[in-house]
C-alpha cells in the first residue's frame, strides 16, 4: 500500500491540475454490500478511520453483525483501483430505516489514503440512488465533530443536504442533482 501511495503522490506532484490528475489515474470503483468475505475489513474501517468519518461510530464484530441482520438497512463498501494498483476496501456507508419514508445515514467514512479523489461523492450518490429505489423520501445525516474529522464537516452541505437543527436533511423527491451527478 505504501509503495502504491508513493507512486500516486509522485504522479500527483507532476500533474498541473486536479482534474487531469484524477482523469489520468484511471480509477475504478467496485461498490458491494458488506458480506462474510469483507466483514472483518468493515469492522476495521469503522474502528480505524478518523479523518473522513462523519460520525466516528465504532462497531465491534457482534454490533456490526446485529446491524446487518436487519432487513431495514443498506451497507455499502468500496474498493478503489487505479493505474498504480488496488487500494483495497477503503470506504463504507451504512444507512438504516427510521420509518416508512425516512432513513438515517448511520455511518459514512473514507480511508485517508484515498482522500481527494471524489470517492465519497460517488458513494453518497450510490447510497441515495438505492434509497430512492426503495421509495425513501427523507434521508438524514449527522456530522459529529472530533479533533480529527474537520475536513468532512461540510460534506452534507456540499451535497445538497439542508441543515435542520443538528441533522442534515435530504429530500430525495426534490433532489435532482448531487455534486454534478443526477439522480
Amino acid at each position: 500500500q505504501y509503495e502504491i501511495l508513493k507512486k500516486v503522490n509522485k504522479f500527483k506532484a507532476k500533474t498541473k491540475n486536479i482534474n487531469d490528475f484524477l482523469k489520468d489515474l484511471s480509477m475504478t470503483l467496485e461498490i458491494t454490500n458488506i458480506n462474510k468475505f469483507n466483514f472483518e475489513r468493515s469492522v476495521q474501517l469503522t474502528n480505524k478511520v478518523n479523518q473522513f468519518n462523519l460520525t466516528t461510530k465504532r462497531y465491534s464484530s457482534s454490533e456490526l453483525q446485529q446491524f446487518l441482520k436487519s432487513k431495514n438497512q443498506i451497507s455499502l463498501l468500496v474498493r478503489l483501483k487505479d493505474k498504480f494498483g488496488d487500494h483495497g476496501l477503503t470506504a463504507l456507508a451504512m444507512a438504516k430505516k427510521v420509518n416508512s419514508k425516512t432513513w438515517v445515514i448511520d455511518n459514512f467514512l473514507l480511508s485517508c489514503r484515498i482522500l481527494g479523489r471524489g470517492v465519497e461523492n460517488v458513494l453518497l450518490y450510490e447510497l441515495l440512488k438505492k434509497l430512492k429505489k426503495k421509495k425513501v423520501n427523507i434521508v438524514k445525516g449527522n456530522y459529529i465533530k472530533t479533533k480529527k474529522n474537520q475536513q468532512c464537516k461540510d460534506f452534507f452541505i456540499k451535497n445538497s443536504f439542508i441543515k435542520k437543527d443538528r441533522a442534515y436533511i435530504c429530500e430525495l423527491n426534490k433532489l435532482r442533482k448531487l455534486n454534478n451527478s443526477f439522480l
